[in-house]
């Protein structure tokens, strides 16, 4: 109620342990796309 019209979402012990997330990419395309969104940002300053 006193969140101005924000919600809060919760979830149940057992909604998280059911969620199912995908293999994270190899660490050296994540430290790429790192770089990519880091340069991007430096570029829009």
């Amino acid at each position: 109620m006193g969140l101005q019209g924000s919600r809060v979402l919760k979830y149940t012990l057992k909604q998280v342990k059911e969620l199912e997330l995908p293999d994270l990419p190899a660490i050296e395309k994540q430290e790429l796309i790192g770089e990519l969104y880091f340069n991007q940002l430096r570029l829009e300053a």
